[in-house]
């Protein structure tokens, strides 16, 4: 690198003007390689090149920039053929030696040729590791249908057992229908049916009647009142046996609908049944009733005793499960109505209206034709005495496990709807791991499961419970997964893994993993000594103490590692309660003293009465508080939702999805597009949906580990605002479905395919999901599923209301309300229709003030959000129990607020950066602006 005599050093040493720029240079005594790269690459142009020398590094352009460019290097301009970083005029240009750089600097002149330079690639420097390349959308090929995960439910039982039995005789079918009891298949859970067959021997019934007592001159005069009781009772009977079948729906079958299905069992039919038996008894009807059920008995009897078994079983009739549900039989037929799928003693079959030493009789014929079945080795007819005659369901899945018929009792488990953990077991032992996993992770049978398999077979109970840390893993329940995967040694490594994960990521979920680590790994705890002082001594640290004192009184674990991580933070805790946080009392902090095993923190332990807590529960507020929003702030909110430790995620639109503090300060960034939230319950997994036409792209983000997996689109009318990490409930017209959300969005854990119409509103809580169902012009239906078991325990027919609007509850059940204005103009919320004797609430504001409400319901309180004239939106939280008015909070207009809501918090954004949330539990509200 050749210096030039400072005589021939040019006049200008700098560019002076705007002339256009065509390189950058980059010396080395003013940054260091890092930053050389930085500014190289922020000034890259297209088709531009680079060299190193010892000096510096130089940018040339391939077309001349204007000068402005020049903010990050010395600019180079074009003399003749060389660049140079000053003004050379002509006649000195001529006296410098050829050269590709001139760089002037300390008084020389450094001439540079790219030959002896270093060529640079700067795209060796850009790392994409943090980055996600995301496919753009493309709907030309709509995705295909999602694919059920769970097993099909076979048709009945004797598909299940094959061509071992016969199938039944006709006689017996027509008998089983003629007696109201519903033939052997497999019911339908929303709208029975009554077939043509069982129409046409009610008919001929009747034609055989009126034919006997007109030649047996029995036949009362037509101005006799004696026909009045047989008309009457036989067209009750049919009025109603016609609507619980699915025909019209009047009273009747609201009824049925409204009633839980135990309800329904224990007292409709029932009650009418057993009003109408007697009515039928009391009149020549009883005679030819008895007549018909004797010969056909006789005939089955004869069979059984003459040992002609295979005849036998076609003919014999089901005694019912014995749960007292069984209603006496009747010669009009009606449909299964239960809610539930053919579970033990759920069947509602018609009894024989037996004498109690008959109907013993045949049980014990039933038993002792099993007995013969199962020592000539007949299994399956054997397992049909079982389950069809005696309804002893759970007897006969434990016949075919002791068999060994494993494929069989998994089918007629899954048929009869037997318990979840029951029908994993089953499977398992199948050899179906694939329909078994998604049954336990449906409803969530895996622990149950495991404590049934590890006496008989271990293996089997070892692969599942691998299964059950993988599915945990996958929800994010992270230190859940290390627990289940702690009695596995060969998968201790990955639950170690999974530990070490939780414990960077800070606050209350590094609490609770540094809990499970001195429960599993006491040893270790001597590295975390002076991490544990210095969470003892920050003060703003206290949710993350109260954390491990919550884990560690939960767990109840004793031994030198609790003792280890509980001891230095007893003071810590006692401090946190005597500054009003938590709720630790005396009793609690004493286990918390007996864990730690700390006689002297015992005995020095003054005789204290602690303070109240400083924040009380929203719903306990004697006052009304009054909030106002906070400042406005620089991104639009399209969604947010409360993690952990005060952190939310924040969804803005094509931007992707933020996570940041409780003060706004972003801590990560997702760049899938966001504009709708649903968290797990957890809070470490979140679904981030975006809007593409009529469908939603849904990505998965994995908090913990800061990934993104995208699910693909789907079209959903509803959706639940929650999940379980894997199971997320979804609407589409009239299909409920649970859609498996680990990978994509093509598996379907569990289905009602055909609802009886469209869904209009849906409201998925803790414990219950609702669904108003449209089933008519008129008419629509509230149905109810209780969860985890997802279980349909009831179906309520909704009346025209007289108010403004229908509310679905949280819990089970709906709330109509209306508004109106008090005699200062004020607005007053009603609970109930007008006219009726409901709850009320004054709404304040000015006189006239408020149109547009909205109501929304958590877990014991209403959330009123009234728009004034202006475009001003007021919200109040009311108290459910005593229906007073606990908070207000106030909001500018011309914001676009969104309002979320869910068991114990609240939350409002807007277009403008605000975030307001309200933790209603703990009484407190944290706001944010986002910049």
């Amino acid at each position: 690198m050749p210096a030039i005599d400072p005589g021939l050093l040019p006049c200008q040493p700098v560019w002076h003007g705007n002339p256009p720029l065509h390189g950058l240079w980059f010396p080395a005594d003013w940054y260091d390689d890092a930053q050389r790269a930085a500014r190289l690459v922020a000034a890259w142009q297209p088709g531009a090149t680079a060299w190193r020398f010892a000096a510096g590094d130089a940018l040339r352009f391939a077309l001349p920039l204007p000068a402005d460019a020049a903010q990050l290097g010395w600019p180079l301009v074009r003399v003749g053929q060389t660049l140079s970083s000053a003004g050379i005029r002509p006649g000195e240009a001529a006296r410098l030696p050829e050269a590709d750089l001139w760089i002037v600097d300390g008084g020389r002149v450094l001439a540079l040729h790219f030959a002896g330079a270093e060529p640079l690639e700067p795209a060796g420097w850009l790392s994409v590791d943090d980055h996600v390349l995301l496919d753009t959308d493309d709907f030309r090929d709509e995705p295909g249908e999602a694919m059920l995960a769970t097993p099909a439910v076979p048709g009945d039982v004797r598909e299940v057992l094959g061509e071992a039995v016969a199938p039944a005789d006709a006689a017996q079918q027509r008998f089983v229908q003629a007696i109201g009891q519903p033939p052997q298949s497999r019911p339908d859970t929303r709208n029975g049916t009554t077939g043509s067959a069982a129409w046409k021997w009610q008919v001929a019934l009747a034609i055989m009647l009126m034919g006997w007592l007109l030649i047996t001159d029995r036949l009362p005069p037509l101005s006799s009142p004696g026909w009045l009781i047989p008309i009457t009772v036989w067209a009750v009977h049919h009025w109603i046996a016609r609507r619980l079948a699915g025909g019209a729906r009047p009273l009747a079958s609201r009824l049925v609908d409204s009633l839980p299905a135990r309800r329904l069992r224990a007292r409709l039919p029932q009650r009418w049944q057993d009003w109408v038996a007697r009515m039928v008894m009391t009149t020549p009807l009883a005679r030819a009733f008895g007549h018909r059920q004797a010969a056909y008995l006789r005939r089955m009897l004869e069979m059984f005793e003459n040992g002609r078994l295979d005849e036998a079983l076609r003919h014999a009739i089901p005694l019912g499960g014995g749960d007292g549900s069984d209603s006496p039989s009747l010669s009009t037929p009606h449909a299964r109505k239960d809610l539930r799928l053919g579970a033990p003693g759920t069947s509602g079959h018609a009894s024989l209206n037996l004498d109690p030493p008959l109907r013993q009789y045949l049980m014990d014929l039933y038993r002792r034709s099993f007995g013969k079945l199962d020592r000539e080795g007949r299994i399956d007819e054997a397992v049909f005495v079982l389950a069809e005659l005696l309804q002893s369901h759970a007897e006969a899945l434990d016949y075919l496990e002791k068999q060994q018929r494993f494929t069989q009792a998994a089918a007629l488990a899954l048929y009869w709807d037997m318990a979840a953990d029951t029908i994993v077991r089953l499977h398992c032992l199948a050899g179906d791991w694939k329909h078994a996993v998604a049954v336990a992770r449906r409803d969530n049978a895996f622990s149950t499961a495991i404590l049934q398999l590890e006496d008989k077979w271990p293996d089997a109970a070892r692969r599942l419970r691998e299964e059950w840390a993988t599915t945990l893993a996958a929800q994010g329940a992270w230190l859940e997964a290390v627990d289940a995967a702690w009695p596995l040694p060969d998968f201790r490594p990955q639950a170690a893994q999974w530990l070490q994960n939780v414990e960077q990521a800070g606050g209350q979920l590094q609490a609770r993993a540094l809990l499970r680590r001195a429960i599993l790994l006491p040893d270790t705890m001597v590295h975390y000594h002076d991490f544990l002082l210095g969470l003892r001594d920050d003060p703003a640290q206290y949710p993350a103490r109260a954390a491990i004192a919550d884990s560690a009184l939960t767990l109840g674990a004793r031994g030198p590692g609790v003792a280890a991580i509980l001891r230095p933070l007893l003071p810590g805790l006692l401090a946190d309660r005597m500054a009003g946080h938590g709720k630790l009392d005396r009793r609690t902090l004493s286990k918390l003293v007996t864990l730690a095993a700390d006689p002297v923190f015992a005995a020095d332990l003054p005789d204290l009465r602690f303070p109240p807590p400083a924040v009380l529960p929203l719903n306990q507020q004697q006052t009304p508080l009054d909030w106002q929003a906070p400042a406005a702030g620089a991104r639009a909110l399209q969604d947010a939702v409360p993690l952990n430790d005060d952190t939310f995620l924040l969804a803005l639109g094509e931007a992707g999805a933020m996570l940041v503090d409780r003060h706004g300060t972003p801590l990560h960034r997702f760049p899938q597009p966001a504009e709708r939230l649903v968290p797990a319950h957890n809070g470490q997994v979140v679904l981030a949906l975006a809007q593409r036409g009529t469908r939603w792209r849904v990505s998965r983000l994995d908090l913990l580990n800061r990934t993104a997996t995208d699910l693909g689109s789907g079209e959903f009318d509803h959706m639940a605002e929650q999940f379980d990490g894997i199971g997320w409930t979804v609407v589409s017209g009239s299909r409920l479905q649970v859609l498996d959300v680990t990978t994509s969005l093509q598996s379907v854990l569990w289905q009602v395919a055909d609802l009886p119409g469209m869904v209009t509103a849906f409201c998925a809580g803790t414990s219950v999901e609702q669904l108003l169902i449209q089933t008519g012009p008129d008419e629509v239906q509230l149905w109810c599923y209780h969860l985890p078991e997802r279980r349909l325990s009831s179906r309520w027919p909704q009346e025209k209301h007289t108010g403004d609007g229908l509310l679905l509850e949280r819990d089970e059940g709906c709330v109509v309300f209306h508004t109106e204005q008090d005699r200062d103009g004020q607005i007053v919320l009603h609970r109930g229709g007008r006219g009726d004797d409901g709850a009320a609430v004054t709404l304040p504001g000015p006189a006239g003030h408020g149109s547009g409400l909205m109501l929304k319901t958590g877990a014991g309180w209403y959330l009123a959000c009234r728009t004034s004239p202006n475009g001003a939106v007021d919200l109040f939280h009311v108290g459910m129990r005593d229906w007073a008015l606990k908070a207000a909070l106030h909001w500018p207009a011309g914001s676009g607020l969104q309002v979320r809501v869910a068991d114990d918090w609240w939350q409002v954004i807007d277009q403008h950066g605000r975030l307001f949330h309200v933790d209603v539990s703990l009484g407190r509200t944290l706001s944010l602006s986002v910049f």
